[in-house]
């Protein structure tokens, strides 16, 4: 089993860890799952010294947030899609220091939770579907849709969050970049975490991790990804494929010490694909 490759399983009712320091090579981001259900319709928690982002992939929430500072908000009915392929993303992002509970408005409420150390105190913030900006990147079968949940719309120390979807049969984090060298504003070093979706199910997907071939310490992994599937990101290059008939999701959070969406290096090799994407459009 490669090291940056997590197998996926069906969740169960409750929080529990998915990615974190001790089964991962990341040494920054957290990631886990708050399944509730009619057996367990509550889930609080506390960010401690870390800043954190609950992120809906389905169903309706209630959430409320204490900061240190005494502010107080209630979000009482958020998010409402069925699943990831059902519409827009939601997320609330939480700062270091608070405290949260999150309750279910629907029978079924499927939530992530990411964490990063944070390093200053920032502002609680909803993100709605509407504040997810969406773009469409990349050209014909590497086209595919992004939405930028936690970037420049809000102020946040060190998390980057988001939502990618690759059609079927298409990629995506294409050309093939990476972020793991101190080159700025263009290329800055920052680990990222990869959650998987597919659609229908059944599917699956494949996932390439790899280093230039100069690299003081190189490696080069490829692996099918499922559904559940989690992508592990120290460094490296870090391109996705989704098998025909499949439309492959992946929920992305990114985590470094400076927070700049867009500073990586794409493969040299393959960046000229990038130079044709105006000609196909």
């Amino acid at each position: 089993m490669s090291k940056y490759l997590i197998k996926g399983q069906p969740p169960s009712p409750g929080c529990y860890v998915l990615v974190d320091e001790n089964n991962s090579p990341l040494k920054l981001i957290r990631l886990s799952r708050i399944l509730l259900t009619p057996e367990q319709g509550m889930y609080e928690g506390s960010t401690e010294d870390r800043e954190a982002a609950l992120h809906i992939l389905g169903g309706k929430a209630a959430v409320r947030v204490s900061t240190k500072t005494g502010l107080k908000l209630d979000y009482p009915n958020i998010g409402g899609r069925r699943d990831v392929f059902q519409g827009g993303p939601t997320t609330v992002y939480i700062p270091r220091e608070s405290t949260f509970t999150i309750s279910r408005r629907s029978p079924r409420l499927d939530v992530l939770l990411v964490s990063a150390p944070a390093r200053v105190d920032t502002a609680p913030a909803l993100i709605r579907p509407e504040d997810a900006a969406m773009s469409a990147a990349g050209a014909s079968n590497w086209r595919r849709r992004v939405y930028n949940c936690l970037g420049d719309n809000i102020q946040a120390d060190r998390l980057l969050v988001g939502e990618t979807f690759a059609a079927p049969g298409g990629w995506s984090s294409y050309p093939p970049h990476k972020h793991d060298s101190e080159n700025p504003p263009y290329e800055m070093p920052a680990e990222e975490v990869y959650f998987f979706q597919v659609n229908p199910p059944q599917g699956f997907g494949v996932m390439r991790v790899y280093t230039d071939k100069d690299d003081p310490e190189p490696f080069d992994e490829v692996f099918v990804i499922e559904n559940n599937d989690i992508g592990l990101i120290p460094r490296g290059y870090h391109p996705v494929s989704a098998a025909g008939g499949y439309e492959v999701y992946y929920f992305w959070a990114i985590a470094g010490d400076q927070r700049l969406y867009g500073a990586w290096r794409e493969d040299p090799q393959h960046v000229w694909v990038k130079y044709c994407e105006k000609l196909l459009d």
